[in-house]
């Protein structure tokens, strides 16, 4: 899959029924993970309409039902009420002609549509030899949430930025289990 979220694809060969007449572009919404997941079977995106000028409280996602952004000289918006699902076969084969900034737009998605995607060398790690998913299954009602950080160890990089799993190089994982206080002593006495 080419696209991810926040690519800015043309319109051009899409099915989507009742676009804006001044739509040239959609926003992809779609969480990345669900993009490459095989069993999700459609794409939401949100058409872009060319507005002349911007308005700044509609930019860089401080407006919770409207986004304006860039592309060269030209600004558009988008709409949180026009998002609309399309199937996921149709943007697989397009590249993006423009990307937003994905903390930006995730935070104007709100938290709904928040969350972290994994690196395949994590993913693998933490859900096939680790079994993430089973220890949450089971003790899921009770946990608020799980954060982690990737380091790569003995590495010169900004550790702050996104990092692709590597073979053969040595990664730090801390994993962070949030529980509601209330509910601790439940965990850790099951």
């Amino acid at each position: 899959m080419v696209v991810k979220q926040g690519d800015i694809i043309g319109i051009g060969g899409l099915a989507i029924d009742c676009l804006p007449e001044n739509a040239s572009y959609c926003l992809v919404i779609t969480h990345s993970c669900d993009l490459a997941r095989t069993t999700e079977h459609t794409c939401e995106i949100i058409p872009c309409v060319s507005v002349p000028t911007c308005d700044g409280n509609k930019t860089n996602g401080k407006h919770p039902r409207e986004l304006h952004f860039q592309i060269d000289d030209h600004w558009y918006s988008v709409k949180a009420e026009n998002k609309r699902s399309i199937e996921k076969d149709s943007v697989s084969c397009l590249h993006p002609v423009f990307s937003l900034e994905e903390q930006m737009l995730q935070n104007w998605l709100s938290f709904r549509y928040r969350r972290q995607a994994l690196p395949s060398g994590v993913h693998t790690l933490l859900f096939d030899r680790l079994k993430l998913d089973e220890l949450v299954k089971k003790h899921g009602k009770h946990l608020l949430g799980v954060w982690m950080l990737v380091e790569r160890c003995n590495d010169d990089k900004d550790n702050d930025k996104d990092i692709d799993i590597e073979d053969n190089a040595s990664y730090s994982v801390n994993l962070y289990f949030v529980f509601d206080s209330a509910s601790v002593g439940l965990f850790f006495s099951t």
